[in-house]
């Protein structure tokens, strides 16, 4: 995907810690991902950051930066 200019946006490494916090709801554990900060939360942040890093490049450099 990188070769063919279109950007990434990685949150494995962010995201596998994450199962730690799964919280013990009586019936098991919760699953829900919603603790602070949530996957899907961290995601969000991670995205927003890699679209404002590539509105801020020139077009050559952004498809460099990847």
């Amino acid at each position: 995907m990188r070769e063919a200019g279109v950007p990434l946006v990685e949150t494995w490494n962010e995201t596998l810690p994450l199962w730690e916090f799964h919280r013990d709801n009586g019936a098991g554990l919760e699953c829900t991902h919603y603790c602070f900060p949530s996957a899907p939360q961290l995601w969000t942040y991670i995205l927003y950051d890699t679209l404002r890093r590539l509105a801020a490049a020139p077009p050559a450099a952004a498809a460099a930066q990847q």
